[in-house]
């Protein structure tokens, strides 16, 4: 696969046919409910959340906010897990302030109006249960009936959900680096499922970098079976601005 620059007019025919084929398939990012309103603050971007993540760890010694400076997300939360480094009882609280009872504006709503064969997200927090129509979760580690799709509208959680999070003890939710390493383990799950469209449907990536989103990036780059039929399929990112040439996913 090629990386492409092209402009909303240049794909628009692509977009329009591959939606009323229902082969249009988005995935949504932390940009769908990032600043938004929680229930005791607001969802947090990645740079936030690392240096809450931190301040949590070094809450009872400041000093040591230093130490984690070459640190990534996925490193920090490694050691956010930990019961030795952080309570249980404050990382739950965490979660439960900052990724439960999200509202999205009206102008984030939107797009959920559309009438999507059902949605991917990376997000843990409730945003788009809580106040769009995609209203089933479904949960990457656990098998879903086929009829489902067709009988509901689903928002399929490839990294977890705070709710099951907060209710379950051992529930799935994709944070750290082990945490993704496990996530690949679920291929015969809904993982696989997104593997499946990779190969068969048109992504379109909303409100996500894919930065070392590891179990994605393992997904999406699946080489096709020889004994598939090839398709043409096309990952679409929506951007601000030229992503890099470097970037770790090859869009087309």
């Amino acid at each position: 696969m090629s990386l492409n620059i092209c402009r909303p007019d240049d794909i628009r025919d692509v977009v329009r046919d591959s939606f009323y084929k229902k082969r249009l398939i988005p995935l949504f990012g932390a940009g769908v409910s990032v600043g938004m309103e929680a229930q005791a603050g607001c969802v947090p971007d990645g740079a936030t959340l690392r240096s809450d993540v931190i301040k949590l760890l070094c809450a009872q010694n400041p000093e040591e906010q230093d130490d984690y400076a070459g640190e990534s997300l996925q490193s920090v939360f490694g050691y956010f897990d930990d019961d030795e480094m952080v309570s249980n009882t404050a990382r739950r609280a965490y979660y439960k302030e900052h990724f439960t009872d999200v509202t999205l504006n009206a102008v984030r709503r939107k797009i959920f109006d559309i009438d999507w064969p059902y949605i991917y997200t990376l997000n843990i927090d409730d945003s788009i249960e809580k106040n769009t129509s995609f209203k089933e979760v479904l949960l990457c580690n656990r098998k879903a009936n086929d009829e489902i799709f067709n009988e509901r509208k689903c928002v399929i959680k490839l990294h977890g959900d705070i709710h099951d999070y907060l209710k379950y003890q051992g529930s799935m939710k994709v944070f750290s680096a082990k945490e993704y390493a496990e996530s690949l383990r679920n291929d015969e799950y809904l993982l696989e499922k997104f593997k499946d469209d990779c190969c068969n449907n048109n992504i379109i990536i909303i409100g996500c970098s894919l930065s070392n989103e590891y179990d994605l990036l393992t997904a999406m780059n699946v080489p096709f079976a020889e004994t598939r039929e090839i398709v043409k399929v096309r990952k679409i990112c929506c951007t601000v601005g030229n992503p890099s040439k470097k970037t770790d996913v090859q869009v087309s």
